[in-house]
């Protein structure tokens, strides 16, 4: 990942915790954006040129792990998801001597804790970073209105370039054009 690459991912991770989440009262658009700065502050800045893409990284130059392999630095969506462990607070409020029932329960907590808080913030920081190096399609349930409202000042060039057909579905059926083209309800896969 080059430092401009970088920029626009920390920068479009930003905007949609800004904007996709304004109204969102739980979890608040406050603590989506908090959280997702939070992430790109404890980011160790000598991993950022490895970073490929969400599921992997390049290796560390001259560097082995103790099992005598090249190292690299854990993957941005196995990162995510240790930074969002420390959040978690289901192993805290599941108290049973039966292990069984504790861990079901644990389970339980944890996929709903996941789905209501974890989500926006990998929302966020996953479209940000295909958008700006490796697009994958990892993120959907945003339309092309989302997008403009994170740039009132402009949808950038380099999200999606005025001659780029893009091709999406509407009630009406199939349809393709440029970003400027498409209307405000366009469903994208970021």
């Amino acid at each position: 990942m080059t430092p401009e690459q970088y920029e626009r991912w920390k920068d479009f991770s930003l905007r949609a915790a800004k904007t996709w989440y304004a109204t969102s009262r739980r979890p608040s658009a406050a603590w989506v954006l908090e959280t997702v700065e939070e992430f790109f502050d404890r980011l160790d800045e000598s991993d950022v040129p490895l970073i490929r893409h969400w599921d992997h990284n390049d290796n560390y130059p001259d560097r082995l792990d103790r099992h005598g392999r090249e190292d690299r630095p854990l993957c941005i969506g196995d990162q995510l998801t240790e930074f969002l462990w420390e959040w978690e607070p289901y192993h805290a409020v599941v108290d049973d001597d039966d292990y069984e029932i504790r861990d079901e329960r644990e389970r339980r907590a944890h996929e709903q804790w996941e789905e209501q808080w974890g989500g926006p913030v990998h929302c966020c920081i996953r479209a940000g970073l295909d958008m700006a190096c490796a697009p994958s399609g990892g993120v959907v349930g945003f339309t092309a209105g989302d997008i403009r409202a994170m740039y009132p000042e402009g949808v950038p060039e380099w999200l999606f370039p005025s001659d780029e057909k893009l091709v999406y579905a509407l009630s009406g059926g199939a349809s393709s054009g440029t970003f400027s083209e498409l209307p405000d309800d366009a469903p994208l896969w970021l």
